[in-house]
């Protein structure tokens, strides 16, 4: 379920992948299943920090519901004004006049009417572009709780949270919100 979004906590930030194993009759038998770090670099030696995966999974979609019952923002890049569209119009309009056409006063005053316009809004404060926040109207947690269990790790990845997962504690980070479970 956590492809991708889950992270050794121990490692800086290593990836942890699932690990399927096979307890044998002495302990039990059945099959048990972690995400287990992987550690990082070119000689990729995990810590050996293994956490079962139905724990972390239960814990995760715990703190989802809980602490992520926020509304979903997402960025709009709103234009700035710097007016160029406008000036460059006037600056076709000029080189278009044609003073055959039209007498001397015509021809001056049309320069010089689009001047002043071109001079006003050079004038004009340049406003730049900038980026809002706009509200979805969903909320992270009804969003997350929606999507199909093997979707869920991509979309966690996607939208910058965060998992960390040790025997102790679980974890889900975006941003400056953090969520914590603590385990047995």
């Amino acid at each position: 379920m956590l492809k991708g979004a889950i992270k050794c906590p121990d490692c800086e930030g290593s990836s942890m992948n699932k690990l399927t194993c096979r307890a044998s009759s002495k302990h039990g038998g059945g099959t048990y299943t972690y995400y287990r770090c992987t550690g990082t670099g070119s000689r990729r030696k995990g810590c050996g920090n293994m956490v079962r995966m139905e724990v972390v999974d239960a814990a995760v979609n715990e703190i989802m519901a809980t602490t992520f019952r926020v509304p979903v923002k997402r960025l709009i890049m709103v234009k700035g004004t710097d007016y160029q569209d406008q000036l460059d119009e006037i600056s076709y309009r000029i080189r278009a006049l044609d003073p055959d056409v039209m007498s001397d006063e015509q021809f001056d005053e049309q320069v010089r009417r689009l001047r002043a316009e071109r001079d006003r809004l050079k004038a004009l404060p340049a406003e730049p572009d900038r980026w809002d926040e706009q509200l979805t109207g969903e909320l992270y947690a009804d969003i997350y709780r929606a999507l199909p269990v093997p979707e869920r790790g991509a979309w966690l990845t996607s939208h910058g949270f965060v998992i960390h997962a040790t025997k102790k504690q679980v974890s889900v980070i975006q941003g400056d919100v953090r969520g914590t479970a603590h385990l047995g």
